[in-house]
């Protein structure tokens, strides 16, 4: 295996090399890391790990698309900087994006993918603008936004992004990739085992946001049975759990409009709790996610 395979570039990617190999991409990454330089070369090889014609998941790093990605030359992405002379990433930067990812792309993985560098140089109006595109996104465009902390960010970008921070001290090339990749998967199962979390009020939980109840009310629900992050990845795994028994027909009272968006969005939440994101923010960015609540509700 090339050493600078995905799966080698640390914890982060491994997790989205096991999403590429599930076919888990969200439409909305952001990449933080306090080196620059780590940054790109993490978001460039997780594009190449996409469309690798010898290495899926991994990227080879020497394939036509590998090779393309590397010199910026492949259809349909977009690698957007600050303009010479620039101290922003303004509103016309957010414009273009906006305007690419709408275009039918032509390359053999079928998205427009939009790099953004040095997102904390995107300005509070460029943000908003980019809003309604991550809130619309359509199922052929990626965007990968990196930064050197989501403190930049507005709440509102962040609540639509998973967020992969980078390890403080660099990839580690030299990690057993088999004998870790699955220990997030295995520890969340100890952790069902042992919370006491009940699943009415689980149930509850997910037919209030159904119902469109207001964000505040939900988040309140929540609160009352979610005390620690080991209680938040239960309810996730639960999450889950439900939303398949309602495709399945073994849960009849509860009506999901998409239990297809419940899992996806939930297995996000669990990889946000992985890396050590705060279980109320990866829980009710969840929510929100899944659709349902009336944003204009207050955020607590």
């Amino acid at each position: 295996m090339n050493e600078q395979c995905l799966s080698h570039l640390g914890r982060a990617g491994r997790i989205l090399s096991k999403a590429i190999e599930e076919n888990r991409i969200s439409h909305f990454y952001i990449i933080e890391g306090a080196n620059s330089s780590e940054r790109r070369v993490f978001a460039k090889q997780f594009i190449k790990a996409m469309g690798c014609q010898v290495d899926k998941a991994q990227g080879c790093n020497h394939c036509i698309w590998c090779r393309k990605v590397e010199n910026g030359n492949v259809e349909d992405l977009y690698d957007i900087e600050r303009k010479e002379n620039s101290r922003d990433l303004t509103v016309a930067d957010a414009a273009f994006i906006t305007s690419a990812v709408q275009t039918a792309p032509i390359n053999h993985i079928h998205k427009n993918i939009v790099l953004i560098n040095e997102g904390q140089y995107l300005n509070t109006a460029a943000q908003n603008k980019l809003l309604k595109t991550l809130e619309e996104p359509t199922a052929k465009s990626l965007i990968i936004l990196t930064v050197d902390g989501v403190d930049s960010l507005l709440e509102t970008i962040k609540s639509r992004a998973i967020v992969i921070p980078l390890e403080s001290h660099g990839f580690n090339y030299d990690i057993d990739v088999k004998t870790d990749i699955y220990a997030d998967d295995q520890s969340l199962e100890q952790v069902e085992q042992h919370s006491p979390l009940d699943i009415d009020d689980v149930i509850h939980l997910m037919d209030m946001v159904e119902k469109n109840l207001p964000f505040f009310q939900v988040c309140d629900y929540m609160d009352n049975i979610v005390k620690s992050n080991d209680d938040a990845a239960n309810l996730l795994e639960k999450f889950k759990e439900v939303s398949i028994a309602v495709q399945v027909g073994k849960i009849k009272d509860l009506k999901l409009k998409s239990p297809v968006s419940w899992i996806d969005c939930s297995q996000e939440a669990l990889m946000q709790l992985a890396y050590n994101v705060e279980y109320k923010y990866a829980l009710r960015a969840c929510i929100l996610k899944i659709g349902g609540i009336d944003d204009n509700s207050s955020w607590s």
